[in-house]
């Protein structure tokens, strides 16, 4: 298979460069590495799948790949641990890894009083292939199709709750909610954990600036990103307007046409009266 392994990141990723290592070297799957440098994780994400060209409700994924890896910056993980998840041959499988303040749970669970509501989180003892509802988005595989039977934004903050309480979710909640919506379902492989690594964080303020050939300015990606959804809203907004002028045009013809047939019954009276 070839597949796309997308890496959000904000200052490096020196905690998935030893598994990266690996995946480049595997001879059974072909692996293309795309970190994308950022401070807007949503973006970040869903710039990596489609490639930031097209901001359409409905779209399919970049070209040419059968599926999509996601891995955060600081996540340390190895070959094995990714074709544990190719060879479960399901839509969308995860591995867990640990919060970051180490609690003994990850950042994997089952909703709360609502969907979207991450009421429980699964212990590090837990074990097995297992369905789940939510998945923290840091080591994840999708398979092409999942992206282009769901909608865009796949990875969105989605408001959660009652009319008099709502939050807003994380992005990685959001892609959650969003393919459960089309009947997907969402597996995780609690007997391969990774690492989430501490001290790497993707918002870890360091002196180290990387340069690095195919990274890309998110900054300019937000502002087309922004650019698309205003051309799409007046796309929008235009059809709208030409929608209204054509049934106006229509009730105006039906208007005409019940004018003259009242004109006609007048005029039938006037005869009658005549006569």
């Amino acid at each position: 298979m070839r597949i796309k392994v997308c890496i959000s990141y904000y200052l490096e990723y020196n905690a998935c460069k030893a598994g990266i290592a690996e995946l480049e070297a595997c001879n059974e799957h072909t692996f293309i590495v795309a970190p994308l440098r950022g401070s807007v994780l949503a973006l970040q994400r869903n710039t990596l799948i489609n490639g930031g060209v097209s901001s359409k409700r409905y779209q399919k994924p970049e070209k040419g790949y059968d599926g999509f890896l996601t891995i955060d910056s600081d996540i340390e993980f190895t070959l094995k641990d990714v074709l544990s998840m190719l060879s479960a041959n399901e839509s969308i499988v995860a591995l867990p890894y640990e919060t970051k303040s180490k609690s003994g749970v990850y950042q994997v669970g089952k909703w709360g009083r609502v969907k979207g509501d991450i009421g429980f989180k699964y212990g590090t003892s837990e074990r097995g292939f297992k369905q789940v509802d939510w998945i923290g988005a840091g080591m994840h595989y999708v398979q092409a199709e999942v992206y282009a039977t769901t909608e865009y934004p796949w990875y969105r903050h989605t408001l959660v709750g009652t009319e008099e309480l709502q939050s807003e979710t994380g992005e990685d909640i959001g892609f959650c909610l969003n393919v459960q919506e089309h009947s997907y379902t969402i597996w995780c492989n609690f007997d391969n954990p990774v690492q989430h690594n501490k001290g790497l964080d993707m918002t870890t303020q360091t002196q180290e600036q990387p340069k690095l050939p195919n990274s890309i300015d998110t900054e300019v990606l937000k502002q087309t990103s922004e650019l698309n959804i205003f051309l799409s809203d007046l796309a929008g907004g235009w059809k709208m307007l030409t929608d209204t002028i054509s049934n106006l045009n229509k009730q105006l013809v039906e208007a005409n046409s019940a004018t003259a047939e009242i004109a006609k019954k007048l005029a039938d009276l006037e005869d009658k009266k005549k006569n």
